[in-house]
């Protein structure tokens, strides 16, 4: 069987610059690889560094967004895309996608969308006959959506990562068509302790010592995510009382997009709000993914501010293998994703205070939240379980 597989275009895969989309991308071509059932093609965005001949079952179709010209479209298209109504020409990514396949001119058993709901009406232009799965991992496709009807019309499935995306879908019009295929991780990597050794030494790496109290934020520095909420609400509490809570300390994982170190206003804006705790509030951009397991082991509780209908959460589910304590917000797929006890949901509206409240809560109770957390049916997140399901219906789609 042969499989077209369309990425975002935004970050490449393998995920070498990290992005949830595209780990679990590279999950599903990663498992292909050790039990091949298909034979992929992906196209990507050009990285220098990834080796792509040691897939044996994946083609990897390379689109370079470094060159000027490419830079200019992208302005181009998102200008007219996001200012003229009704009108949709598509991103500059999935332009030069559709100018290679016509001239390939090739055929595919089944393609893959992930995530970009307009481009399943450019493949569908292309390949009239071809069964597209839309797979779809943020809030893309709702009654708001641009062309909505039309792309739920061209698309033969619907693969949602959440019930709340799903139901988001069916605000268009009711359909049948959407399955809910929850996101998986290496549950034995996240959940695996190290030695005590080990989280000294990581813990000196960042300055952190062994007796400070550490709340952890893994995630994308946008304001999406609460970034700033968080930082507000931390700072509040900590200006409070500099010597009572003089071992609280926040590490701020993460950065715009990937390896993207590059300071924007929001992040300088941050980072001035917590200018006067820089030594409790520690901003350590981007960990690659192989590294994240220790972030969570050297800290104690992670926080979750979402605040924008986050579909589904992947950091969510990383804690939860972990064993951390959770503050998180009642956004999106959120709740139906956590089941721990030392778990705290919290309303997204008014964050800052209930962050405030939530975070002063937790010091007050530290024999609780030391405590590690118990998760039921922690497997149904594992990766292995995730691709099973993946494969599960594109070989229900092909039949």
């Amino acid at each position: 069987m042969k499989v077209l597989v369309i990425t975002p275009g935004v970050l490449p895969v393998p995920a070498t610059k990290g992005g949830a989309v595209e780990k679990l991308i590279e999950e599903y071509i990663d498992y292909n690889e050790n039990n091949y059932k298909v034979d992929f093609t992906v196209y990507t965005i050009k990285d220098d560094k990834e080796n792509y001949n040691l897939y044996k079952h994946t083609q990897f179709r390379v689109i370079d967004g470094n060159k000027v010209t490419y830079k200019i479209e992208k302005v181009f298209r998102w200008i007219i895309n996001n200012i003229i109504p009704k009108i949709h020409i598509g991103n500059v990514f999935i332009n030069k996608v559709i100018k290679d396949l016509k001239k390939r001119k090739e055929k595919y058993d089944l393609i893959i969308v992930e995530n970009i709901s307009y481009n399943v009406l450019f493949l569908r232009k292309l390949f009239p006959d071809t069964k597209i799965i839309y797979h779809i991992h943020n809030d893309f496709l709702n009654a708001k959506t641009k062309k909505a009807k039309k792309i739920l019309e061209q698309s033969n499935l619907i693969i949602s990562v959440s019930n709340y995306i799903k139901n988001r879908i069916q605000e268009i019009e009711p359909t049948d068509k959407i399955c809910v295929v929850y996101n998986g991780i290496d549950i034995d990597r996240f959940s695996k302790k190290i030695t005590e050794n080990e989280k000294d030494m990581i813990r000196n790496k960042y300055g952190l010592n062994k007796q400070d109290i550490v709340f952890v934020f893994v995630g994308r520095f946008v304001k999406e995510k609460g970034v700033k909420e968080l930082v507000t609400a931390f700072t509040k509490i900590l200006q409070e009382d500099k010597t009572k809570y003089s071992n609280v300390k926040l590490l701020v994982v993460g950065s715009k997009s990937g390896k993207n170190r590059k300071k924007d206003r929001y992040r300088l804006e941050v980072e001035n709000i917590a200018s006067k705790c820089k030594d409790n509030i520690k901003f350590i951009g981007f960990i690659p993914y192989d590294e994240l397991p220790k972030i969570y082991n050297i800290s104690d509780i992670q926080i979750v501010p979402s605040r924008w209908g986050e579909a589904f959460g992947n950091v969510v589910i990383e804690g939860m293998a972990s064993g951390i304590h959770q503050i998180v917000t009642n956004d999106g797929g959120i709740p139906e994703i956590v089941n721990g006890r030392n778990v705290k949901i919290i309303e997204k509206d008014n964050l800052t205070e209930n962050l405030y409240k939530s975070i002063k809560d937790t010091l007050e109770d530290k024999e609780k939240f030391l405590k590690r957390n118990e998760f039921t049916d922690i497997e149904k997140y594992s990766k292995k379980e995730y691709c099973k399901n993946i494969f599960e219906l594109i070989n229900k789609e092909n039949a």
